[in-house]
């Protein structure tokens, strides 16, 4: 029985060896976080890179596969607002690592329609936020290290 276990495990093995897909993903990320109490602060999308390692290995059902990712992502948004004495500037950038392990269905008779459905999970490698502001002439830099929880204040 052992025997038997052993065999079914190495011959499983060499099936996902043989079977698996593994590519690299790149692409470009828009995103944008709204701010939805104050109207008069406009929000702009803040363009990113999107890249990484992906796995597809098919298991002993039809159509159906577990579907592996591992990639990095940049995200975050910009806000301005002015109106004549007082302006505002802020853009956040926020840098992620993230793990995706999912179960793909693909759909018969097609090949570029699937369905995915599974947990990920992210973990934020660097976010940083710069605010500027100005009332009158006084300019107000503050630079904020969001990982680290740090702060730097210029006035000029």
């Amino acid at each position: 029985m052992k025997k038997n276990i052993f065999l079914l495990i190495i011959s499983s093995l060499t099936y996902y060896k043989i079977y698996s897909q593994v590519s690299i993903y790149t692409g470009l990320n828009s995103s944008n976080i709204k701010n939805g109490t104050v109207t008069e602060i406009s929000s702009k999308k803040n363009q990113g890179i999107n890249a990484g390692i992906q796995i597809n290995s098919p298991i002993f059902l039809n159509n159906y596969s577990v579907f592996s990712r591992l990639g990095y992502t940049q995200a975050g948004s910009k806000y301005e607002f002015n109106d004549g004495f007082y302006s505002y500037n802020s853009t956040l950038t926020l840098d992620y690592l993230n793990f995706a392990l999912l179960g793909k269905y693909s759909i018969k008779g097609t090949d570029f329609f699937s369905l995915f459905a599974g947990p990920q999970i992210g973990y934020l490698l660097k976010g940083k936020s710069k605010n500027t502001s100005s009332y009158l002439g006084e300019t107000n830099i503050v630079d904020e290290d969001l990982k680290e929880f740090r702060s730097e204040e210029h006035t000029s």
